[in-house]
């Protein structure tokens, strides 16, 4: 599987709706933080944490800080709810679109897309939905988080910043750079 695009409309705090496309290399994610005036506009503001949390709802209805507990009305915007789409390639070449939507209070919904539009069979039972999605991907929650989150598991995502600009920093030799 491959993540090929990672498409937010609306999810918890973030204001504008946004396109990331997974392409070879690092990604920097930049933003403003609009929640505190006078803050640094963009370190720290929760960026990266928000990006991972959106998609891995969008795929699981988790998110790593709520650790294995299903996520409702903490991904929604209060206004604008929550609105999320993964673009995936499988392993078989197909391209896949996983959309997850929810009201800003109410039930989600949630859908797989084929390539032609073709809706792929989901249960309506969350816990054989989760079962769905693993057989579709290859991973379960855990999995792909401990693939997607540095440090294995959810251990980073639960750390404080500090700490994850530690790894960071560590992994992209920013003190070489100085």
């Amino acid at each position: 599987m491959k993540l090929l695009e990672h498409r937010v409309q609306a999810f918890r705090h973030f204001r504008t709706p946004f396109t990331l496309k997974f392409e070879p290399g690092v990604i920097i994610v930049e933003g403003e933080n609009r929640d505190a005036p006078g803050a640094d506009r963009s370190n720290g503001s929760g960026k990266s944490l928000c990006c991972v949390d959106s998609l891995t709802w969008a795929l699981f209805g988790k998110m790593p800080r709520y650790g294995d507990s299903a996520v409702g009305d903490d991904a929604a915007h209060p206004v604008a709810g929550a609105d999320v789409t993964e673009v995936l390639q499988l392993d078989s070449g197909a391209i896949v679109h996983v959309r997850r939507t929810r009201a800003p209070k109410g039930r989600p919904t949630f859908e797989i897309l084929g390539p032609d539009g073709t809706p792929f069979p989901v249960s309506k039972d969350a816990s054989q939905r989760a079962d769905d999605v693993h057989a579709l991907l290859g991973l379960d929650y855990a999995a792909f988080c401990a693939a997607v989150v540095l440090s294995g598991e959810m251990a980073l995502a639960r750390a404080g910043f500090a700490a994850q600009m530690t790894v960071l920093e560590s992994v992209l030799h920013l003190a070489e750079l100085n």
